[in-house]
């Protein structure tokens, strides 16, 4: 995190982030799009954004800013918005190009079951990831152990089989 002067805070509010807001990454490369963007988390306290980024509020009667991340975010998204950017090493998207980017809208109700089943399939994706992280754990220490008894003759490497458990 990067600590602002509170002068310079105050003398740029336009870059100034609320919770809530919608934050656009204009600055692509070959690992994330030009256009990705994500949701100021609720509990943020003062921030802004610097270059290359942009903030912005969705008009609710269209759009709420959690859907608009999602689908910014998402291969449809990364397909609309790659496709205004500009750039020959990386892609840059300038805010005239992202406002006029056509996406597709759902009605409100569409949009709130696709933030639902977003938010369930982000949350089983962090218990897999958790999961995995835990087994890698488990795995480096069964590797460790092994060595440990090979190393100090707690082992005969002639008669073992694999040895992993099941």
């Amino acid at each position: 995190m990067v600590r602002v002067p509170d002068e310079l805070y105050r003398r740029f509010p336009q870059t100034h982030v609320s919770p809530g807001d919608l934050l656009i990454a204009s600055l692509g490369d070959a690992r994330n799009h030009a256009g990705r963007a994500c949701v100021a988390p609720v509990d943020l306290g003062p921030a802004m954004v610097k270059g290359k980024c942009y903030v912005a509020k969705a008009d609710e009667l269209i759009a709420s800013e959690e859907f608009l991340a999602i689908l910014m975010s998402s291969p449809v998204g990364a397909e609309q918005l790659v496709s205004q950017g500009s750039g020959a090493t990386r892609s840059m998207l300038n805010f005239d190009r992202l406002l006029s980017t056509p996406v597709p809208i759902p009605p409100h109700s569409e949009q709130q079951r696709l933030v639902a089943a977003f938010e369930t399939a982000r949350a089983e994706m962090d218990k897999g990831v958790t999961c995995l992280s835990r087994s890698v754990e488990l795995l480096e220490e069964y590797k460790q152990s092994l060595i440990t008894a090979a190393v100090t003759g707690g082992l005969d490497v002639t008669t073992v089989g694999s040895g992993i458990p099941g």
